[in-house]
């Protein structure tokens, strides 16, 4: 797991020649050093081993949970919104020329085994 993520980003910075990485918010990468500067479910994980890797952009994702909306909310209505703050995010706190991978799990399985809708992985 956590060997695949840091092949990943090395792949990823190697192939680009960028630095930075956007991940979603509540996801899990692992606890080596650089999966931790990925990881958002938990804080307690990286406690202690705090400044991490620089580099890193966190979105928001579809879930009522994350968002603190109604459990009944409109599921499209969310990504729409969650879609547009990572959009607002990449230029705000990043610059697209300055990312080299999105990091998403298609299930976020810290949080609950919750899949993420299509939509937002178009």
């Amino acid at each position: 797991g956590a060997e695949a993520i840091e092949g990943a980003i090395r792949a990823a910075r190697n192939i680009t020649k960028r630095q930075n990485i956007m991940v979603m918010q509540g996801s899990f990468h692992g606890r080596t050093n650089a999966c931790l500067a990925l990881t958002t479910s938990k804080y307690v994980y990286a406690f202690g081993s705090r400044p991490l890797m620089p580099g890193v952009g966190v979105a928001p994702v579809p879930y009522t949970t994350q968002l603190k909306v109604d459990p009944n909310a409109n599921v499209e209505e969310m990504t729409r919104q969650c879609l547009g703050i990572m959009e607002d995010l990449l230029f705000q706190t990043q610059h697209p020329s300055e990312v080299a991978m999105v990091l998403v799990e298609p299930v976020l399985g810290e949080g609950g085994y919750l899949p993420l809708p299509a939509a937002y992985l178009k």
